[in-house]
């Protein structure tokens, strides 16, 4: 059964999910409910067991403020628990994507980077030439790498990154729960929704709250919020 069945443009321009076998846990600006509580409502995460993967990806433009993300998150991180783990590491290519997540054992891994409609773009990697990698070829890599701790939540902080959702969930699934952007994010607003968010979940939120607030306070520090979405498996609900 496909996880994901098709994307499609409702009648207010918004991407909507259409599936029978992939949960949207929470769809803002388009007024789709959430229906009951899941999986999202109960998980918390404890930064100073769990850990944090901050995968830094190529940015040919030079205009991603991917240091200052890393350091909000860092920030946020020690004002709520001293014994953090947080972990940067390079990702500009697959490779490097795959021996990243092979050497850590941090159960949340978010990358910050460049991706497009097609998947993510390596723009460091050499066999793809600076095209974007499918998200079969990112899912097939992860799966022959050795890594041997679950994740927990895996967010792609990138414009246009619906494409890597379905494939991520796909049974079984990369990881617990995906939070990644559907359309065009300002970077200001990229760096805002991070901080809001970790700080929420390392306040000790659980997941869909820190989500929800995320989206509120990043409007108001930044005046956006970008769009994103919270994703689980269907068996999550």
């Amino acid at each position: 059964m496909a996880v994901l069945d098709e994307l499609h443009t409702d009648s207010h321009g918004s991407v909507a999910i259409v599936s029978s076998a992939l949960s949207v846990a929470r769809q803002s600006m388009d007024g789709v409910e959430r229906g009951g509580r899941d999986m999202a409502d109960e998980f918390v995460i404890r930064p100073g067991r769990d850990g944090l993967l901050f995968l830094a990806g190529g940015d040919p433009s030079g205009q991603l403020s991917v240091h200052e993300e890393f350091e909000a998150i860092v920030a946020v991180a020690g004002v709520h628990d001293s014994r953090a783990k947080l972990e940067w590491l390079p990702a500009g290519d697959l490779a490097q994507v795959v021996r990243a997540l092979s050497m850590s054992s941090a159960t949340v891994v978010h990358y910050a980077g460049v991706s497009t409609t097609e998947g993510l773009s390596l723009t460091g990697d050499p066999l793809h030439a600076g095209a974007p990698v499918h998200p079969q070829t990112l899912r097939r890599a992860l799966e022959r790498g050795s890594r041997r701790v679950p994740i927990q939540l895996l967010f792609f902080n990138t414009c246009y990154s619906p494409s890597l959702v379905p494939t991520m969930l796909e049974p079984p699934p990369i990881a617990s729960f995906v939070v990644a952007n559907i359309g065009k994010c300002d970077d200001r607003a990229a760096v805002a929704f991070a901080r809001h968010f970790y700080s929420r979940l390392f306040e000790g939120m659980t997941l869909r709250s820190a989500f929800d607030h995320a989206s509120s306070d990043a409007s108001s520090s930044v005046g956006s919020s970008g769009d994103y979405r919270l994703w689980m498996p269907a068996s999550s609900r």
